[in-house]
């Protein structure tokens, strides 16, 4: 954005092309960035190359590169199963029955997310054209049948937050040399700004509205002792604190089973129901520790409810011990 205020299309078409290469979708944020060029610019060349060159590189990457690389269909493609069958079906429903589109759309999770995105920053990002860049973005995370897509605390705004937080510094300066000349105005506003996304999007920075685990101490005690060149299967909420390793494995598509043999040490809180998707049961706990026990993994560490499970531990895995004291609320 600074190379096109600048007037330097060189180095846009060098950013543009960077931009491209760091996830399957930002191409079409790209190409939304050429028709604003056009629009606003009236940058003609320009503006239809990268048009052309972003719709280009996310269709290869989603239907060529990603399930050449992956032997299989990308999974991107199944948070949009509702729309259809295949990407023929999913462009035809778009295209044929927009009215399911709308509906879907026009509902209070949009609002919320349109809230979340635009409140904190005192809505001063609609006074500039910048936002609309966000517009590809915002849509696919919409129609994305994953929740996560719908939030702000995720990857999935990366193509929104620069053009969302850009237009609000544009928009504030149309608004300070029109209307806020005065210093004290100006201030009030900043004060206001500044307050609103503190409050608004920061919640945890207020310590006592932080989530509290009642066995932190023994989550803590666990993690001292992962070494960090094994690689571990553990829960989502988890995964950030055993991330400095190379191989990390997660639960997913029903393929547990698959995924814990990759695994040397798996790492589980059984007073720990939070999951990405779902809430964790204690019938799905007892389910990854029998295929645990299948692929003779033993108990290395056990505290309050946390497991340390590892092929080379000869403790074996003991449901009544293990398993069942932290989960009677739910077996009773």
């Amino acid at each position: 954005i600074d190379a096109v205020d600048r007037g330097n299309w060189r180095e846009t078409a060098v950013w543009l092309f960077l931009a491209m290469l760091g996830k399957e979708d930002i191409g079409l944020t790209v190409a939304a960035f050429g028709i604003w060029t056009i629009w606003r610019y009236r940058r003609w060349r320009f503006g239809l190359t990268w048009l052309g060159l972003g719709i280009t590189t996310s269709l290869l990457t989603l239907f060529v590169l990603i399930p050449a690389l992956r032997q299989g269909p990308s999974d991107t493609l199944a948070r949009y199963a509702w729309l259809g069958n295949s990407p023929g079906d999913m462009i035809q429903t778009m295209l044929l029955h927009p009215s399911v589109i709308i509906l879907h759309i026009l509902d209070w999770n949009t609002l919320f997310y349109a809230l979340n995105l635009f409140a904190p920053l005192l809505l001063l990002s609609f006074w500039n054209s910048r936002w609309l860049i966000t517009l590809p973005a915002m849509g696919y995370n919409l129609l994305s049948a994953s929740p996560f897509q719908q939030s702000v605390y995720f990857q999935y705004v990366t193509p929104i937050a620069p053009f969302v937080l850009t237009s609000m510094v544009m928009g504030l300066e149309w608004i300070f040399s029109r209307w806020l000349r005065e210093s004290w105005q100006r201030a009030g506003v900043l004060i206001g700004l500044l307050l609103s996304t503190s409050l608004y999007v920061l919640p945890l920075a207020i310590p006592a509205q932080a989530p509290h685990l009642p066995n932190e101490t023994a989550v803590h005690a666990a993690l001292a002792q992962i070494p960090p060149e094994t690689a571990v299967f553990t829960t989502n909420y988890y995964g950030p604190h055993l991330s400095h390793r190379q191989q990390l494995i997660t639960p997913h598509d029903n393929d547990e089973f698959v995924r814990l043999r990759q695994a040397d040490t798996i790492l589980l809180n059984i007073r720990d129901h939070r999951s990405v998707l779902t809430i964790l049961t204690c019938t799905e706990y007892a389910e990854l520790l029998t295929l645990a026990e299948a692929d003779h993994f033993g108990v290395a560490f056990a505290q309050d409810g946390v497991l340390i499970l590892t092929r080379q531990a000869t403790l074996p895995i003991n449901f009544n011990e293990h398993l069942y004291p932290y989960c009677r609320s739910e077996q009773s």
